[in-house]
């Protein structure tokens, strides 16, 4: 039995490192796998491999060959252009490059305004999301074909990392464009908060933000200046607990003038200021999201308690001016770290996620007695 659980869990960090360049796969368990016989295993095991990095799928970095034909597809894009209905599950998707039926639907889950499909990619014999949105959305979101496009772009221009979703491309089909992504059984972050395994156990809460943080910090590092919609939902679970974060559909990049209306995120983890025309994007934002989410990874509720009833309006106030609760039964160096994150003046802030990770990492510290070795560079 336990040589059976040693093997899945080795088979859980060599699923973890897939996505990382061939050279730093083994740095990578090295680093961070705690158990020294798993971590022996798996580094030997990766000496027996050839081209793990290839099982990823398309290369990321090939912008155009990702988008193929879908770029400038995608730019005519309207409500008017969609000439068939979403897909049903048991319907088979046709590749338009190959003309050859693919991607066969077998589910499907509304999430926020978009569409996302699951099924089985038949050529490569994968499950796969497919990311899309239903045509009242298009009509009721005039440029959302432009936004739909800067996401695919942002998001296949961050290089391969553990702590970033995985996305393979952009097709449009039947007029619809689709953003195609690894699919990630153990769903994401929000299915899990308030279950009995996640009671007790804030090392692993703070793991998780910090691998949230690492992230953030490699998107930062090429080119991303803001997600702007850090949640439990956007938060994604790899094998062995691992988040990987998804969604870029309006994070900011270097360079970028898309001018987002007052109040684009969502109203449980958007910051203060946020909520007014024509505000600045910064890291100070997914400061104030991440300590939300943070709140709510700690307590299994949001940090001022929506319900169903509650307005956007109420909850914009909350965030202007209520008080964040403390966390009675928590340690002291956590409610700092959650009151300085959810400060309504984002001067007062931490002004970097960075900063944030540094303090979560020492309290981590404290918790454990582990030294905690940082994220691995990307």
């Amino acid at each position: 039995m336990a040589s059976t659980r040693r093997a899945n869990e080795v088979g859980g960090w060599l699923v973890q490192v897939m996505d990382l360049p061939r050279d730093r796969q083994a740095e990578y368990i090295a680093r961070h796998c705690g158990d020294p016989q798993v971590r022996a295993a798996a580094i030997a095991e990766l000496s027996d491999m050839t081209g793990l990095a290839a099982t990823v799928g398309i290369h990321k970095h090939n912008l155009a060959q990702l988008f193929g034909s879908a770029d400038a597809e995608m730019a005519g894009l309207d409500a008017d252009s969609l000439t068939a209905d979403p897909p049903a599950p048991g319907v088979v998707l046709r590749d338009p490059n190959t003309g050859r039926l693919r991607w066969e639907i077998l589910g499907e889950r509304h999430g926020g305004m978009s569409l996302l499909y699951f099924g089985v990619d038949m050529e490569e014999d994968q499950p796969f999301v497919a990311k899309t949105y239903p045509r009242a959305v298009f009509n009721e979101i005039p440029q959302l074909a432009r936004e739909f496009s800067q996401e695919s772009k942002v998001w296949l221009g961050i290089p391969p990392y553990p702590h970033i979703a995985v996305v393979h491309g952009v097709e449009v089909i039947g007029g619809r464009p689709y953003l195609f992504m690894n699919y990630y059984p153990q769903g994401d972050l929000s299915a899990h908060l308030g279950l009995p395994e996640q009671k007790d156990r804030l090392p692993g809460i703070i793991s998780s933000a910090l691998h949230i943080c690492d992230g953030l910090n490699h998107a930062y590092r090429h080119g991303v200046i803001a997600h702007r919609d850090i949640k439990p939902a956007n938060c994604l679970i790899h094998w062995r607990g691992a988040i990987a974060l998804a969604d870029f559909g309006i994070a900011k990049p270097a360079g970028n003038g898309l001018d987002l209306h007052a109040g684009y995120g969502t109203p449980e983890y958007l910051a203060p200021e946020h909520w007014e025309p024509g505000a600045p994007a910064d890291q100070r934002a997914d400061v104030y999201a991440l300590g939300a989410t943070l709140y709510e990874m700690i307590t299994a509720r949001t940090v001022f308690g929506s319900r169903p009833e509650t307005t956007k309006d109420e909850l914009k106030r909350c965030h202007a001016t209520a008080p964040v609760p403390i966390v009675s039964d928590q340690p002291h160096w956590l409610n700092d770290v959650l009151q300085q994150c959810l400060h309504k003046d984002k001067s007062a802030r931490f002004q970097t996620i960075q900063s944030v990770r540094e303090a979560l990492a020492r309290g981590q510290s404290q918790l454990t007695g582990w030294q905690d070795l940082g994220p691995l560079p990307g």
